[in-house]
């Protein structure tokens, strides 16, 4: 199977939608199973946290890139957001979207995170011309609910990992008692509702 550095540049397409996605302990298999069924979708881009030690050098972008249809890289500081390209938070620095271009910011830790969830789902709740889905995945703690919340006040689609497909479900947990999560699913079940929600008007 071909690596995400093989795969064609995605053309320069207007950008419709982001769907920020945060993980945990455990999110990545989450994300293992759904990537593969998520088709490329034209105007779509993907902005991904996993919390990761920060002291190690992250395989992501190979692992991902190797069973998704997207281009998947590390999010670089600066960059503006192009459609079929899934990003990355790199170790130790939060990903942050502000005004279509990425940045990488090394303040403080949020929920004793760098990455954090939190952070990347506020800033996106901050923007007002993309239509953002927000997905919570499987991890221990409460990071992403307070993000998810932001992001569903203002106006994004909200999707959890039902705790009970989650090896670790504290943060889907605390996702759902916020009560803006719009859908709470299994993993096999979230590309189907990504690709429904994008495709919708």
């Amino acid at each position: 199977m071909a690596l995400a550095a093989s795969k064609p540049r995605p053309k320069r397409t207007p950008l419709v939608c982001a769907v920020a996605i945060g993980a945990s302990a455990g999110g990545l298999n989450c994300l293992l199973q759904f990537l593969p069924e998520l088709p490329l979708i034209p105007n779509v881009c993907l902005l991904i946290v996993v919390h990761l030690d920060p002291r190690s050098k992250s395989f992501l972008p190979h692992i991902l890139g190797r069973i998704a249809h997207w281009q998947v890289k590390h999010a670089e500081e600066g960059e503006l957001l192009r459609a079929g390209v899934a990003y990355i938070a790199p170790p130790d620095f939060h990903l942050v979207l502000n005004g279509g271009r990425l940045h990488l910011s090394s303040s403080r830790p949020v929920q004793m995170h760098r990455p954090s969830v939190d952070v990347l789902f506020e800033s996106l709740a901050r923007q007002k011309r993309l239509k953002m889905i927000a997905v919570l995945l499987s991890g221990s703690g409460r990071d992403g609910s307070e993000g998810l919340r932001s992001m569903k006040l203002s106006g994004a689609s909200t999707i959890v990992q039902d705790p009970a497909d989650s090896m670790f479900p504290s943060m889907p947990e605390h996702g759902i008692e916020t009560g803006c999560a719009d859908f709470v699913m299994p993993a096999r079940s979230i590309a189907p509702k990504i690709s429904m929600l994008c495709a919708q008007g």
